[in-house]
């Protein structure tokens, strides 16, 4: 199965990731971006001397009560994620802000992944330990779970009424049991059997046992996901973000974010937030942003169809993309040339699956140029270029050239475009040329006849100045 991005229910869900020094972290900003439309907030652990300085950051008010500072990171974020990163949670310096966020943030979802999951345990009075089983660094285990972490619902959100006690973070939703995950630590948090006491604050929710064929010499589970009994808080040991980890990973993060969308909309129900509302949180993005885009484009009928040709023939005779590009459109002024990452089969089932798996499984060169009749080419210049550069060209084939009005910007462009054209073409065509020139005959194409779902679109690159449109004011 793909993975899939968000929807709009999560459009408005402000990430807090504090980026423990750990080369992942990026891993982890990269997947939480696909189920928000705000920016992820990250923060280095030490980019402020104390929490106090981070919170003064968000708000320069002084004189705040614990009370208020609680109230303040939950006014600015909806859930915190705790990154990997070397050290160890009773050692001061490794920490930076990450101990008092998770001590001022009891009404916040927390994820803590790897250093992030133990200083939950820490925090919460277990004894982070060396692993039984010794240092692990890529390790591939399996891992099994509580199966009270499955909800069996279709509905990830669907809870029993809109109390906050009853809503839980069903963390391994979807995921089978005996999952393979990536493992880099060389400690744990330890749960002895007293751990399972009502004394105990938090509990264990999944496991995995030592060293692949050394059962008999560790014996004990080893934690690999704990839970907080009370407070919206887990933790992940292993690495969910890791290519190794694949889509149980990803589903992983996205089961958290459900929840915690989830929990922020119970807040809001029972008007849990003061001051900055999550409304006044939405209304700071632009209109255009929270346009129906998909409702709007299915009302109408595409203006586009697409025409596919099959050059059949045996593979040996298949020329190499290289060559296909170099005489096709290497000479165009405007060309792509795009390769895909990932095949039909899950990596590691295919039959030769050596080398690079990037190469292994890529099966499709896409490539093309803006020299056809229907072609635009967009060019947008934000506030960061002189002021007589700034605006958005819009190059049509025949070279005419308009510039849109000043309060424009690709993204609305972009998405504007997509409602009046009527969004992507569903209607494909095969064509086939006969040997008379110019003869040629059209069909419509059957789901069988296409290598995947093509349904044209733009081409091109953003760059890093798109943050003056795509960032929250809040931030």
């Amino acid at each position: 199965s793909q993975i899939n991005p968000s929807n709009h229910k999560l459009d408005n869900l402000r990430i807090l990731l504090i980026d423990n020094h750990d080369s992942y972290t990026y891993n982890l900003y990269q997947y939480l971006s696909t189920m928000t439309t705000h920016p992820v907030k990250v923060v280095m652990n030490d980019a402020f001397s104390t929490l106090d300085d981070f919170i003064d950051s968000l708000d320069e008010s002084e004189g705040r009560t614990n009370h208020e500072k609680k109230n303040l990171l939950q006014q600015h974020f909806d859930c915190i994620v705790l990154s990997p990163g070397p050290g160890q949670p009773s050692h001061a310096s490794d920490m930076g802000i990450v101990l008092d966020t998770i001590r001022y943030s009891s009404e916040i979802p927390i994820l803590g992944v790897c250093l992030g999951h133990q200083a939950l345990g820490y925090v919460y009075g277990k004894e982070v330990t060396l692993a039984p089983c010794g240092p692990v660094h890529g390790l591939m285990s399996s891992v099994y779970y509580n199966s009270n972490q499955q909800n069996e619902s279709d509905d990830a959100n669907a809870v029993d009424d809109d109390e906050r006690e009853q809503l839980s973070c069903q963390l391994f939703r979807g995921i089978q049991q005996n999952f393979n995950v990536v493992r880099y630590h060389s400690l744990v948090v330890d749960f002895p059997d007293a751990a399972f006491s009502e004394d105990s604050e938090i509990e264990p929710i999944a496991w995995c046992k030592g060293l692949v064929g050394n059962e008999e010499e560790y014996p004990s589970d080893i934690c690999m996901a704990l839970r907080h009994k009370q407070y919206p808080h887990v933790g992940v040991q292993f690495h969910p973000e890791s290519i190794g980890t694949g889509e149980a990973g990803y589903q992983i993060i996205r089961n958290f974010c459900d929840f915690a969308y989830q929990y922020k909309m119970n807040n809001k129900k029972e008007g849990v937030i003061e001051g900055d509302s999550i409304e006044a949180a939405e209304s700071s993005l632009p209109t255009t942003v929270q346009l129906k885009t998909n409702d709007l484009i299915a009302s109408k009928t595409p203006h586009h169809q697409i025409y596919i040709h099959k050059l059949e023939g045996p593979a040996s005779s298949s020329s190499h993309p290289e060559e296909v590009f170099q005489e096709l459109f290497s000479s165009r002024e405007n060309s792509f040339w795009l390769d895909s990452s990932t095949g039909k089969t899950q990596l590691g089932n295919d039959e030769d699956n050596e080398g690079c798996p990037i190469i292994s499984n890529s099966r499709f060169s896409i490539m093309g140029s803006n020299d056809g009749p229907l072609s635009r080419k967009i060019e947008y210049f934000g506030i960061e270029h002189p002021q007589e550069k700034r605006g958005l060209r819009v190059s049509s084939n025949s070279g005419n050239t308009e510039t849109s009005t000043i309060d424009t910007d690709i993204l609305s462009y972009l998405r504007q475009t997509l409602i009046e054209d009527g969004g992507f073409s569903d209607h494909v065509h095969m064509v086939s040329f006969k040997e008379t020139e110019g003869d040629q005959t059209f069909r419509a194409a059957t789901d069988s006849e296409l290598p995947f779902d093509y349904r044209g679109g733009y081409v091109g690159f953003l760059g890093y100045e798109l943050r003056h449109i795509t960032q929250c004011s809040l931030f």
